[in-house]
């Protein structure tokens, strides 16, 4: 009788203290699941044995990690918003301050032709008709360049390399005393449309940048990968930036879409020497969003 009660006091005493060591574990086990359902304010207090203590401390600061990633998440949307919109700003002003006025001007010398030619009057009707030649020129060299900041020239046709190129092209003959190297690694000229449109973009401001505003004799552009990395370098020779920490919109927009896609954008600067912009990207194994898109489009 007397073993019997030990017995059951024994297991009695021993439900109540698994039932108190596990009752943190459940505390742990509920805060996941916050985790779990985005809730990343979580944290697990109280006072707790040593070896829970670590476990409780690592959750608290992986959920901290956490709530950093989703806030940074959502500011980068936020911008990413912002940059948008105000690019489809850009073109609705393009589209109405470029487009509109040619559009008007064919409109009305298609009229003037038109009566000129039913009064038998080809000649006068010959100037207008060369008007609307030149209008049309004008406005598929306008839409062209629109087309080039929505997407880079020669990518969707003929890849990467083609697309630098075009890049480099525009300004050799423009600024033909600068040198424009560039270098791109046979791995990389297969990346998929959202990281190659990212370093196209990443290219053509920082080129334009040391084109226009740094005077270099040398610009040098090189882009490489190693492993899992994609890296993306233009350099310049000229004179830098007098002040490295004030980045421009079209640098701070670049540097907003390589964090976008979970890469690095970095600067090196010295004063009188030259500016270099480095753009560190993840070589993403999975198919993107846009080549996704573009094969559903093609029906391929």
């Amino acid at each position: 009788m007397t073993l019997t009660m030990f017995g059951g006091l024994t297991m009695i005493l021993i439900y109540i203290f698994i039932g108190r060591t596990l009752r943190p574990l459940n505390r742990l086990a509920d805060a996941l699941e916050e985790i779990g359902d985005g809730h990343y304010r979580t944290r697990v207090s109280g006072r707790l044995t040593p070896e829970l203590s670590r476990l409780r401390d690592s959750f608290n600061r992986m959920a901290a990690r956490l709530a950093e990633t989703d806030a940074e998440n959502r500011r980068l949307n936020e911008q990413l918003l912002s940059l948008q919109e105000e690019e489809r700003g850009e073109l609705a002003r393009d589209l109405h301050d470029e487009m509109g006025p040619y559009l008007f001007a064919i409109g009305v010398d298609a009229m003037t032709a038109s009566r000129l030619l039913n009064e038998i009057r080809g000649s006068e009707a010959a100037e207008h008709i060369q008007s609307i030649t030149e209008a049309v020129r004008h406005m598929q060299q306008r839409v062209r360049h629109m087309l080039g900041r929505l997407r880079p020239v020669g990518l969707a046709e003929f890849g990467l390399r083609e697309a630098i190129d075009n890049l480099v092209a525009f300004w050799r003959r423009r600024r033909p005393e600068i040198c424009i190297q560039a270098a791109i690694s046979p791995e990389c000229e297969e990346l998929g449309d959202l990281a190659s449109t990212t370093i196209c973009r990443v290219v053509q401001e920082a080129l334009s940048n040391a084109v226009r505003h740094a005077e270099p004799k040398l610009v040098t552009i090189s882009i490489d990968r190693n492993g899992d990395e994609i890296r993306v370098a233009v350099a310049d020779d000229g004179r830098g930036m007098r002040e490295p920490g004030r980045l421009g919109y079209g640098l701070t927009g670049v540097s907003e879409r390589v964090r976008a896609v979970g890469g690095q954008l970095r600067f090196s600067n010295k004063l009188g020497e030259g500016f270099v912009v480095i753009a560190v990207l993840p070589h993403l194994r999975v198919q993107d969003p846009l080549s996704t898109a573009t094969a559903e489009a093609t029906g391929t």
